[in-house]
């Protein structure tokens, strides 16, 4: 029997919070909204909302989920840094089902006949596949918030060290 303390509690909480906030992350809607606030006297104040990340990916490259090949992960690589891309490295977040195809890749050489080198790192306590291919490097991560909004087969590859984040100030941007 384990005995569980506030401290565990707490930080399950929080785990959850954090987890249900990240799928606003992914799936969000832009939009403004006029609250009371009670803190204000009743006055009303403008809270904005940002289009989800998933909104913003500029390219789409669609596959049958239950035959998702070599070649089209390797399509979706091509994709990411053979178009104009101002970076060679990218992160690929992975729904459970995706991550385990590009799992069977991995640890079957006789797939892609050593033309991708893989390796497995921790990076931040993260376990992070790396895929180096004559194009870039590719770091493969199980992002379970995918999971929780029904995209278990879906992958999302961002340039992490190029994305820009907007924000509004006094109304304007």
């Amino acid at each position: 029997k384990v005995e569980f303390i506030t401290r565990d509690v707490l930080h399950n909480g929080l785990y959850n919070f954090k987890r249900k906030c990240a799928r606003t992350h992914w799936l969000g809607r832009q939009a403004r909204l006029d609250v009371k606030v009670k803190e204000l006297n009743g006055n009303r104040e403008a809270t904005y909302f940002s289009r989800g990340i998933l909104r913003q990916i500029p390219m789409v490259y669609a596959y049958n989920g239950n035959s998702f090949k070599f070649t089209d992960f390797m399509a979706m690589t091509r994709l990411q840094f053979a178009h104009n891309s101002e970076n060679n490295r990218a992160v690929a977040f992975c729904g459970l089902n995706a991550y385990q195809r590009i799992q069977e890749f991995a640890y079957n050489p006789s797939i892609h006949n050593g033309s991708v080198k893989f390796e497995e790192i921790a990076e931040m306590g993260i376990i992070v596949n790396r895929w180096h291919d004559a194009l870039g490097i590719l770091d493969v991560i199980h992002d379970p918030t995918l999971d929780d909004i029904g995209y278990e087969d879906f992958i999302a590859i961002i340039d992490i060290e190029n994305a820009v984040r907007y924000y509004k100030r006094n109304e304007r941007q």
